[in-house]
């Protein structure tokens, strides 16, 4: 992942985007160029909500996020970074408004530490969620909360080494899955089990069985680990970085 959000906005053009085509687009954050960054194409109300961040990470993070998200609308839509704009469904998720308009373009966004990933797809459910691997993580706790009984019995199994980027792949993939299907936390993440082949689902939340034919693909980057979930059986994926 070394895609700057520098690099990004010197781009004039990205690749074509079918209806069988995800793109996962990888950015690393540059803290200092935050602090610069011109804010004029955000929303007032993203503005204010970047100027009411105290903590100089979390609001560069939110500015470089909303600013490389803008800018890939822009090139996939063709229109002014300041023409982008979201509205939410009725469980909080992001979404363009008037997404019918935009030939069906859907977006999805995580970030931790200091990367960001920006997904897009067309006319399809879609979750990403990228995780930063934590030393000072209490896993075992978090496993507890997080991991179905199937998967408990199967990571404690693991070699002691193997265990923490196992533990984040399952949980990236539930938390991609959560956010494609758009109805919030109330989905518990011990609902959801992961299959033995890390690449689909074995058992879904109750009233979601569809999605265990939803397409699941997981990477493990340096330090960090990165899920795709979406509605399409066979996606054709270009991770751009």
């Amino acid at each position: 992942m070394s895609l700057t959000l520098d690099t990004l906005l010197a781009r004039h053009q990205v690749p074509l985007l079918t209806e069988e085509d995800v793109h996962i687009w990888c950015l690393e954050i540059d803290f200092e160029s935050s602090r610069s960054a011109d804010m004029s194409c955000l929303s007032p109300e993203e503005q204010a909500r970047a100027r009411a961040m105290s903590h100089p990470r979390s609001r560069g993070t939110f500015v470089q996020a909303r600013l490389a998200l803008r800018h890939l609308l822009r090139l996939y839509l063709d229109v002014e970074a300041a023409d982008v704009h979201f509205s939410v469904n009725p469980h909080g998720k992001p979404r363009l408004q008037g997404t019918a308009e935009h030939e069906g373009l859907v977006f999805n966004v995580s970030h931790s530490g200091d990367r960001v990933v920006i997904g897009l797809a067309r006319n399809t459910p879609l979750g990403v969620d990228v995780e930063r691997l934590r030393s000072e993580r209490d896993l075992e706790r978090l496993a507890d909360a997080c991991l179905s009984e199937g998967e408990i019995e199967r990571w404690q199994a693991l070699p002691l080494e193997l265990k923490p980027a196992v533990f984040y792949r399952w949980w990236t993939a539930k938390e991609a899955l959560v956010k494609a299907i758009g109805r919030g936390v109330a989905i518990g993440l011990r609902s959801i089990e992961v299959g033995v082949d890390d690449r689909h689902f074995h058992r879904a939340p109750a009233g979601w069985s569809e999605v265990l034919n939803w397409y699941l693909e997981t990477w493990d980057p340096a330090g960090y680990s990165l899920a795709l979930v979406c509605g399409l059986p066979n996606p054709r994926v270009s991770l751009l970085r």
